[in-house]
């Protein structure tokens, strides 16, 4: 399939689909979880059919010649070249969100959920297209982004003003900041640690 990608003025690139695709897969949880509200079982039970079938698929494209060929032809639109040699972002995206949503409790994993499905993306867009102070391959108007709409959001979802604010201003910064741990993983997981933290104080 031909990869469909938008070019910056900057010369960076997006990958619209990719990012529908990210923002889906939060959102189908995050969706799921309202309905099924208090209980996270069938959640949970979904993304870990999921996790297994991007682990399958990923062990079948790194190990043979004929997976990793059509894997790339098929569904290069939803990769970045840095998963060539790796796993796919998807495999974390969907570890993590196993991990929240069983640690946290379900309005805190559901904050958790919309600063990794939600404000990632924002973070991402924001930075690439009017994007000019940055920190390393990250930009500073890209996280203002990130935590505006993250917090608007929150104030919904999680138990109090504070609490929001706690995960919207974690998530920006952990996607801001340059740690070498994959951003499927640390935002959603950092910022609801802050959460759970504030909502115990």
């Amino acid at each position: 399939m031909r990869l469909f990608k938008i070019k910056t003025t900057e010369g960076l690139l997006i990958n619209p689909i990719r990012t529908l695709w990210h923002v889906s897969l939060g959102m189908l949880v995050f969706i799921v979880m309202v309905q099924k509200y208090p209980s996270t079982r069938l959640v949970i039970k979904g993304l870990l059919v999921a996790l297994f079938a991007f682990a399958a698929v990923d062990i079948i494209r790194l190990t043979t010649k004929s997976g990793n060929k059509i894997f790339w032809k098929h569904f290069s639109f939803l990769t970045s070249k840095k998963e060539a040699r790796g796993p796919n972002t998807s495999l974390y995206y969907v570890l993590s969100l196993i991990i929240a949503v069983t640690v946290f409790e379900p309005r805190i994993a559901m904050g958790a959920i919309i600063c990794l499905a939600i404000g990632d993306p924002i973070a991402s867009i924001v930075g690439k297209t009017v994007g000019r102070y940055r920190i390393g391959g990250k930009s500073i108007e890209g996280a203002i982004a990130n935590f505006l709409v993250c917090f608007f959001i929150l104030i919904f979802i999680v138990p109090s003003t504070l609490i929001a604010l706690a995960g919207a201003l974690a998530g920006a910064l952990i996607e801001l900041l340059p740690v070498p741990v994959d951003d499927n993983i640390s935002i959603p997981l950092v910022s609801g640690f802050a959460m759970m933290v504030v909502s115990r104080l």
